[in-house]
């Protein structure tokens, strides 16, 4: 019986409904298209937040002159972020850029970071360090895209069929099918929404509900 394990048989698929055996030699296109799709759809469809196999650990120094730490360059988004002190470790709140700006518009040496965001490539703090303090955590970042050296991946053996439909998606619009493509678009986020549903009850099953006190002593 066919089914998705790999690469090899993800191609095999995309040509078999496809009904175009020809397309297989378009397979690479297809095949990143649909993970970057998944990923995008992903954080849209869970307030900006990735799934627990996403996760992976924020380690870094602020660069003291700039203020700034460097993204990871294969991250999507922020989980949570601590600064190191010789007082403790606390965690720090995110904001948007412009929050940052507008309440610490003097971007020179001023304390302790209390809060961070992304601008660009980067990460910026207010209130702006003082020191090359150690910054820790976690985000969602993107794994090893699916190729013929990479043939498996968390995608191809956990939900070979959410990939397959993401594919399908670019495969439509390569074919200027636009009611397959709709229909894909359709099954693609119904999929989504349920990995999205039974990554929060596998996350929070069994665990207490913890109210956030707000005992930050930076802020």
């Amino acid at each position: 019986m066919p089914r998705i394990a790999d690469y090899t048989s993800l191609c095999q698929a995309i040509q078999d409904f496809s009904h175009r055996p020809s397309i297989n030699q378009y397979a690479d296109y297809f095949v990143q298209g649909g993970e970057n799709r998944i990923y995008r759809r992903l954080l849209a469809l869970n307030a900006g937040n990735g799934l627990e196999w996403m996760e992976q650990t924020l380690t870094g120094t602020i660069d003291a002159t700039a203020g700034t730490m460097a993204i990871p360059s294969d991250y999507f988004s922020l989980e949570n972020a601590n600064v190191v002190t010789s007082q403790g470790t606390y965690e720090l709140v995110a904001k948007e850029p412009g929050w940052i700006f507008s309440r610490y518009p003097a971007r020179v040496a001023s304390g302790i970071p209390a809060y961070i965001a992304r601008q660009g490539s980067n990460f910026i703090f207010g209130p702006f360090p003082d020191d090359a303090y150690s910054i820790t955590g976690t985000y969602y970042g993107r794994g090893a895209p699916l190729t013929t050296s990479n043939p498996t991946t968390w995608m191809t053996t956990n939900i070979p069929d959410t990939l397959l439909a993401a594919c399908m998606i670019e495969v439509s619009k390569f074919l200027k099918d636009g009611e397959a493509e709709q229909e894909w678009k359709a099954t693609l986020d119904e999929r989504l929404t349920d990995i999205c549903i039974a990554d929060k009850a596998s996350r929070y099953s069994g665990g207490t509900l913890v109210m956030d006190t707000g005992d930050n002593p930076l802020l």
